[in-house]
C-alpha cells in the first residue's frame, strides 16, 4: 500500500496505488546513504492536487518527503515525481561542529533533540567520545555515528536504530541461468573498494519457487553470493545497496561490497573504558572565519587564535556573544587580563609584581580559597579605593594601609571631592584606562585618564623598624600628633634591649612620659623629673592629681 500524508498533521490524505504507473516506481536506498523514491501517476485532480503542499509518502514502513514534481503532456497527463527519506529534513539542521561523551544510544537521541524523529533499536553499546571539528548537518551526523560505532541506520516510520547489521545471510545465490541478468565489477583503488554491480531477477513470488521462497529474498546488509562461470566469477559480499520496485517485485539492482564505502574522514574516534559523568567535554576546530577554537560544550567558555586576536574568552551559553578574558592588546603589545585570578586548591602561587597594587589595578584581585600562597612578592602594597570611589562618586573618608619599605602605615583619607588628579605610576607615568569599561590600564594616552579626587591624609599609625643603640627594632607609633612638634602628642611603644617601654610626647612641649616594664619592675619617667625607684603606689581619682594626694614613687590615674 502507497499512501499519501500531510506533512503537518500526519493525517492520512488518499492511498496512491491506483494511480501509481506501476513500472515506474523505484526505491533506491544505500546502507548509510541515500534512500529515495521515484514513481509517475497518472493524472487525478483530486489526488495530484495534494503533490503541491508538502506531504510525504509511505511505502514499505518508509516515509518519504515529496522534493519533485514534474508534469507532462502528450497523450495523457501524467506527474513524474522525486522523493527523499524524511530524513533528509536533518540535513536543515546545522551544526557548528558536534562532541559528545556517552554511549551510541545517549548520542543519537541527543542528535535528534528538538526533530521529528525519536531513538528506536540501538544496539552497539560503551561510552565512546564522538567528536566532528567542521560544520555538519544533523544527517551528516547520524550518518558518521553509524560509521563511528560500526552500525547501520534503519528506520521505521520515523524512528531511528542503529543496528550491528541490517541484513542475514539467506543463502541467496545470483547465478547465470537462474536469475543473474547482468553482473559488472569495479575495482577502485582511490578507495580502497572493490564492488559488483548485479542485475537479478528475483523469483520469490514464481510459482516454481514457491517451496524455496524463504531462499530467494534478498534486502540491504544481506549476504549474497555471485556465481558467474563464464568469467569465472564466484564470490559472496554484501548487499550494501539496492534499487528495487516495491509493487512489483522482479527486476533489482544491486551493489555488492567487502564492505561499506568511508563517508568522511572527518569523525574523531576515541573510546575509553569509564568516562566521568558530566563531564565537561571541549569541541576543537580550525576554520576560516575563526582560525584556531577551542569551545566548551556548553558555551561557556571559548579559546580563539588566529592573525587578528589571541584571546580566553566567556561566553552567555549560545555560541554568538563572547567577552575577552585573557587577550592580547595590539595596540598596546600587552596582554590583559579581566577577571578574577583564583588559587583554588593550589599549594603554592609565586609572583612577582614591579607595581603598586592599589589604585589602577582594581579589577584584578587575587584570592586564595582554600590554599596558601607561598611567595607573594611586592615592594608596595596599597589597599586603598581612591579609585573605585572615583568612579562612584564617592567622597566618603578612605581608611586603608599602605606597606613599603620598612613601614606599614594605616591611613586616613579626606576629601571634599572639589578637585581631581592623574593617577601615576611608580616612575611617574600617568595612567589612562584602556577603555570606557575602565577595566584595565595603560601608560598609552587614551580618552580616560584615571582619575581620583585630591585628598589630605593623616597617618593615624604606623609600625616600623627603628635603629636603637645599634638594633633594629619594630616600633609603634600612635597618633597623628599636634603640629607643633616631630612627636608632639604622639605616642610610641618597642621592645627594648631590657623591657618592655611605652613613651608618650606632651602636646605643644613634646615632653616624654615613659613607662618602662624590665626585669627589676615598672618604672615611670617624666623628662626632667626622675623616680629613685619603683612605682610603689597606683592611685584612681576623678580629681586633678596633685603632689598632695601621693608620695614618692606612686603613680596617679585621673579616670
Amino acid at each position: 500500500m502507497i499512501t499519501l500524508y500531510d506533512k503537518n498533521t500526519n493525517a492520512k490524505l488518499a492511498y496512491l496505488d491506483d494511480i501509481i504507473i506501476e513500472d515506474t516506481i523505484e526505491i533506491t536506498r544505500k546502507i548509510n546513504g541515500e534512500f529515495i523514491l521515484k514513481f509517475e501517476v497518472l493524472e487525478d485532480n483530486l489526488k495530484c492536487g495534494y503533490f503541491e503542499a508538502e506531504n510525504y509518502i509511505a511505502v514499505d514502513k518508509a516515509y518519504f518527503d515529496i522534493t519533485y514534481i514534474e508534469q507532462i503532456h502528450s497523450d495523457s497527463v501524467t506527474y513524474r515525481l522525486e522523493c527523499e527519506h524524511v530524513t533528509y529534513r536533518l540535513i536543515e539542521e546545522e551544526k557548528e561542529f558536534y562532541t559528545y561523551d556517552g554511549t551510541p544510544a545517549q548520542i543519537l537521541s541527543d542528535i535528534l533533540t528538538d526533530t521529528d524523529f525519536t531513538v528506536d533499536t540501538v544496539e552497539p553499546t560503551g561510552i565512546t567520545t564522538f567528536a566532528v571539528h567542521e560544520e555538519i548537518n544533523k544527517l551528516g551526523l547520524l550518518q558518521l555515528l553509524a560509521y563511528h560505532t560500526n552500525s547501520e541506520l534503519d528506520f521505521d516510520g520515523f524512528k531511528i536504530s542503529l543496528k550491528n547489521t541490517l541484513g542475514q545471510d539467506r543463502g541467496f545465490q545470483a547465478r547465470f541461468g537462474k536469475n543473474l541478468s547482468g553482473v559488472k565489477k569495479i575495482i577502485d583503488r582511490r578507495k580502497g573498494l572493490t564492488y559488483y554491480a548485479v542485475d537479478i531477477v528475483e523469483l520469490k513470488n514464481h510459482p516454481s519457487f514457491a517451496e524455496f521462497k524463504e531462499l530467494e529474498v534478498i534486502e540491504e546488509g544481506d549476504t549474497i553470493r555471485i556465481i558467474d562461470e563464464v568469467i569465472s566469477l564466484d564470490v559472496t559480499n554484501k548487499v550494501i545497496k539496492r534499487t528495487y520496485n516495491p509493487v512489483r517485485l522482479l527486476n533489482t539492482s544491486l551493489e555488492i561490497s567487502n564492505s561499506i564505502e568511508i563517508l568522511t574522514d572527518s569523525v574523531t574516534k576515541i573510546r575509553r573504558d569509564t568516562v566521568a559523568k558530566d563531564k565537561i567535554y571541549h569541541g576543537i576546530r580550525i576554520s576560516p572565519d575563526n582560525g584556531f577554537e577551542s569551545i566548551r560544550s556548553d558555551k561557556m567558555a571559548r579559546g580563539v587564535f588566529n592573525s587578528d586576536i589571541f584571546a580566553l574568552q566567556t561566553g552567555d551559553g549560545t555560541g554568538e556573544n563572547w567577552t575577552n578574558k585573557l587577550y592580547f592588546d595590539a595596540v598596546t603589545g600587552k596582554y590583559i587580563f579581566d577577571g578574577t585570578l583564583s588559587a583554588n586548591m593550589i599549594e603554592a602561587l609565586e609572583a612577582e609584581f614591579d607595581v603598586t597594587i592599589s589604585n589602577t589595578f582594581i579589577t584584578q584581585t587575587l584570592s586564595a580559597e582554600t590554599a596558601y600562597i607561598a611567595q607573594l612578592t611586592v615592594d608596595q602594597l596599597e589597599t586603598s579605593t581612591k579609585v573605585q570611589n572615583y568612579l562612584n562618586n564617592n567622597t566618603n573618608d578612605v581608611n586603608y594601609i599602605k606597606i613599603f619599605e620598612q613601614y606599614i602605615q594605616f591611613i586616613t583619607a579626606s576629601t571634599d571631592g572639589s578637585e581631581t588628579e592623574q593617577v601615576k605610576d611608580r616612575k611617574y607615568n600617568n595612567l589612562y584606562w584602556l577603555d570606557d569599561t575602565f577595566k584595565g590600564t595603560t601608560t598609552n594616552v587614551t580618552d580616560y585618564p584615571v582619575l581620583i579626587y585630591k585628598y589630605s591624609e593623616q597617618i593615624k599609625m604606623q609600625i616600623l623598624f627603628e635603629n636603637i643603640s645599634g638594633n633594629y627594632v619594630p616600633k609603634i607609633i600612635l597618633g597623628v600628633g599636634d603640629g607643633t612638634g616631630t612627636n608632639h602628642s604622639k605616642a610610641e611603644v618597642f621592645k627594648g634591649l631590657t623591657g618592655l617601654e611605652i613613651n608618650y610626647y606632651k602636646s605643644n612641649t613634646g615632653e616624654k612620659r615613659s613607662l618602662l616594664v624590665d626585669d627589676t619592675g615598672v618604672h615611670s619617667t617624666i623628662e626632667g623629673y626622675k623616680t629613685d625607684g619603683n612605682i610603689r603606689n597606683i592611685i584612681v581619682t576623678n580629681q586633678t592629681p596633685d603632689v598632695s594626694m601621693g608620695n614618692i614613687n606612686d603613680i596617679i590615674f585621673k579616670i
